[in-house]
């Protein structure tokens, strides 16, 4: 889908405007505790840029997923900038994603995945789009997965700062690696413990505790298990149509 073709379809959207403001700096919880007491604020920055950082199968995924719901729970619209072509929304609506309010756009060809290097055009997309539904003020909060090793360079990802800043949008972006995403005012490190010769019952359980290090908007580091973050107690429901894919 063409850029401008992206920005005429949000305009339809206009009259669900948010209308953040970009100079209060409130807090957005996470759903999970023990992270937003750790973090400055008690929770994400609104209007700002966080990058969640970590390999392949280190939950940042998982941890992204359940921001959405958090928001999209509170009754408002999320996106979700597919640059992996990973999201499953079965998956998402398991963790309590309403997919009604949500947007999922995958701006690359299945080809151009495979060319991530730092600059190339296909990153540039992705970061364009990501401006362009933030400046539509309809979304509380836009997560940009970001293909491996991809960049954010000075100057897309000062644009995204801007566009946060002036909407009042959450922007979460997921990247392999720590500082791959510029001038983020909140960075956190995510990754899977392993099973260890101190633990004592050696259970496959183990394998799902999830280290976070707060490394900027914060301090410390916090443990949780993801399997508690996965699924609800809820039975299961009928799977909603998404609210928009490109393709």
């Amino acid at each position: 889908m063409e850029l401008a073709a992206l920005r005429e379809s949000l305009r339809n959207l206009a009259p669900m405007a948010t209308g953040g403001n970009a100079l209060a700096i409130t807090p957005v919880a996470s759903g999970i505790a023990v992270l937003d007491r750790a973090l400055t604020l008690g929770g994400l920055p609104a209007g700002r840029v966080t990058e969640i950082a970590g390999g392949s199968s280190s939950g940042k995924t998982t941890l992204g997923l359940k921001l959405l719901a958090e928001q999209t729970q509170a009754g408002r619209l999320v996106a979700f900038v597919d640059g992996t072509g990973q999201f499953y929304p079965p998956a998402a609506a398991a963790m309590g994603v309403d997919l009604q309010r949500t947007l999922l756009l995958s701006p690359l060809a299945r080809g151009a995945r495979k060319r991530t290097a730092a600059g190339d055009d296909s990153v540039l997309a992705l970061s364009r789009a990501t401006e362009i539904i933030t400046r539509c003020r309809a979304f509380a909060m836009v997560l940009l997965d970001l293909p491996k090793q991809a960049r954010l360079e000075r100057t897309p990802a000062r644009r995204l700062r801007v566009a946060a800043q002036a909407t009042g949008t959450s922007i979460v972006a997921l990247s392999s690696r720590s500082g791959n995403v510029e001038g983020a005012a909140a960075r956190l490190q995510i990754s899977r413990l392993q099973i260890s010769a101190a633990c004592p019952s050696k259970k496959k359980c183990c394998g799902h505790r999830t280290e976070l290090q707060i490394i900027k908007g914060g301090s410390g580091t916090v443990e949780f298990d993801c399997r508690q973050h996965r699924f609800d107690n809820r039975p299961p429901r009928q799977v909603a149509p998404i609210l928009y894919r490109a393709l």
